[in-house]
């Protein structure tokens, strides 16, 4: 529970982000500039992970061969909290504005050690100070047990000494104000904003994860342990500032509605569509500005993640009813536009037509084509080495690989799709599988098999055309059997 001073400084912090006016002012200089030196960065590109309302954007920023690099853009003409990438080495926040110009070090032999080695210098440099301290000294406290695996009184011991944490950085960054930098105010109340609704964030989550709540008890975690006109007021148009609440809050809000309808009413939680019942969640309960962003981001989702034809064939009889409840109508055409794009790629590897072609090497860097397997059954798995589930597939892929080991009817292949190779072959030394491990370079095979959730695997026939683009998974045993044996045999 907050105490009065807290409230009375939270408050106060929202009444000023009533006038938090600088979006609209005309920026003398709107560049930013980004420039460094990252060692053992290796080869791979950093990436500039932006998001926007209508998902991400991504720009490619070169190093040299020493991890120099320097970028300019003038396409930023907000304040804005990016990512800063690459591949699997590292991932880090940076607080970017029109005028910031910014030179980043850090060793990246491995996420830990780019947190601790990471400095920021030059204009904009105090805004970024956050971030900086804050990553650094919660690697250094990590416990054994992470937040999302506490029982109930560790997690809120967790949150109360994040909390205080989190406010003494917060007191050493921002106070005294930055007269020289126009967007330091901005940063101060977005950074209070996220903290505070992070807090809420894990409440939420925690009841979600935790089957043994009841209703009330459902209920009452977050009430006895978070403002409660902050959660009878959640959908202020004022909050939308936060990047926590507008998505990890509000994504967490729709499943904690739902989890509560679910312990209120146990057949609510026997209906297959999950994806269906948390649009209406969101449509039936959600008001202002975050239902039309949650419900535009959930459509979204929905359809970049349709894993075949049938399955965005489905969409499409679901999502028009929710498209006429947007008010903007850029939001209806940008759905209605991903619809017809994302229907045009699957529509060209639907079952039948001929399976995309792909040439890429395995770890030996020995170049291996699809045409090599004419006449032969591919099951082709797309995996990463970050995927868990996909992972959790290997002991059942071995098994069904040593079943058809002496039959040259079939090939099984796997392709690591988004991942880096570092890894990817640490992983093949965890895993020993004992099939053609091969490795996507540059999403090209990823995005031809419009691969945009793993684990996915594909079937293919002997004359190289889709017989299922989401084809079971080895843990599903015998459905997956028959359906190989079936095309093997023709």
């Amino acid at each position: 529970m907050m105490t009065m001073h807290q409230k009375t400084i939270f408050f106060i912090l929202l009444s000023l982000l009533d006038g938090l006016f600088l979006f609209g002012q005309k920026i003398k200089n709107s560049t930013v500039i980004l420039r460094g030196r990252i060692t053992h960065a290796g080869p791979s590109p950093l990436m500039l992970v932006a998001e926007g309302y209508y998902g991400y954007s991504i720009d490619t920023i070169l190093l040299d061969s020493s991890g120099k690099f320097y970028f300019e853009t003038g396409k930023l003409t907000a304040p804005a909290q990016v990512r800063l990438v690459q591949a699997r080495q590292f991932n880090t926040e940076l607080c970017l504005a029109p005028g910031y110009d910014l030179e980043i070090t850090g060793d990246a032999k491995d996420q830990s050690t780019f947190i601790l080695t990471k400095q920021v210098s030059g204009i904009g440099a105090q805004s970024n100070r956050y971030p900086i301290l804050r990553d650094s000294i919660l690697l250094k406290r990590k416990g054994a047990v992470d937040w999302y695996d506490m029982n109930k009184d560790q997690l809120l011991a967790f949150i109360q000494s994040e909390k205080v944490l989190k406010d003494s950085i917060y007191t050493t960054v921002f106070s005294p104000p930055n007269k020289q930098d126009p967007w330091f105010n901005h940063f101060a109340k977005v950074t209070a904003m996220d903290n505070y609704f992070l807090r809420l964030y894990y409440l939420m989550t925690h009841v979600v994860i935790t089957p043994t709540f009841n209703y009330d008890q459902s209920v009452s975690f977050l009430t006895d342990n978070f403002d409660k006109p902050i959660l009878d007021n959640l959908f202020r148009d004022k909050y939308f500032v936060s990047s926590v609440y507008k998505t990890w809050l509000m994504g967490s809000y729709a499943e904690y509605l739902g989890a509560l309808k679910c312990r209120e009413d146990s057949s609510y939680c026997k209906i297959q569509r999950k994806d269906e019942q948390v649009l209406k969640m969101i449509a039936d309960n959600f008001k202002g500005k975050i239902r039309e962003f949650t419900l535009t981001r959930k459509i979204r989702n929905l359809i970049e993640n349709s894993r075949s034809f049938d399955e965005l064939n489905r969409l499409e009889g679901k999502i028009p009813v929710y498209l006429t409840l947007l008010k903007n109508n850029a939001d209806k055409k940008y759905l209605e536009t991903l619809l017809t794009t994302t229907e045009q790629k699957l529509v060209i590897i639907q079952t039948g037509k001929p399976a995309p072609f792909f040439s890429t090497q395995d770890s030996l860097g020995v170049t291996y084509t699809l045409a090599n397997y004419k006449g032969k059954v591919v099951y082709l798995d797309l995996w990463a080495s970050w995927c868990t589930p996909c992972r959790v597939e290997t002991p059942h892929f071995k098994k069904i690989v040593e079943r058809y080991k002496n039959d040259d009817r079939i090939s099984f292949i796997s392709i690591a799709v988004g991942d880096h190779k570092d890894k990817w072959k640490k992983a093949l030394r965890e895993d020993r599988p004992t099939w053609l491990q091969l490795f996507d370079v540059h999403r090209k095979i990823q995005n031809a098999y419009v691969a945009s959730s793993i684990p996915k695997f594909v079937l293919i026939s002997k004359d190289g055309k889709i017989v299922s683009f989401d084809a079971p998974f080895p843990s599903s045993g015998g459905k997956l059997e028959r359906l190989l044996d079936a095309e093997i045999s023709k």
